[in-house]
């Protein structure tokens, strides 16, 4: 997920921390709504709790980066989405700028089946 600098600049002309976390926090959020949609789900998902950690000023446009985790994990959370309506899954993102990690945020995701 690419974004740009100028809309999330802090005064000291860098990444602002709230928008760097915002972004992170979107990514993550996209990819476990996209996984369940390809399902043919249509799922609430709310991220549970992060932790973040700040390595490099941003000075640049960035991009925030993640992938879902490894398939006996994903398969362990679609089956308690069938099960129970509800789901967990943990995630790391990173934000880049260039080709350096700028920012790493850990974080675990929630999907809710709707009630209809």
């Amino acid at each position: 997920m690419k974004a740009s600098l100028a809309p999330n600049v802090n005064d000291k002309g860098t990444g602002f921390g709230g928008s760097l976390a915002t972004v992170a926090t979107l990514c993550g959020w996209s990819i476990v709504t996209l996984y369940l949609k390809s399902q043919g789900r249509d799922d609430d998902v709310v991220i549970r709790d992060s932790h973040i950690e700040y390595f490099l000023p941003i000075t640049a446009d960035f991009t925030a980066i993640t992938s879902l985790p490894d398939e006996g994990a994903v398969s362990l959370f679609y089956r308690k989405m069938l099960e129970k309506g509800r789901a967990r899954m943990d995630l790391i993102i990173d934000i880049k700028q260039d080709d350096k990690i700028a920012m790493r945020l850990t974080g675990s995701y929630v999907a809710l089946e709707k009630r209809r």
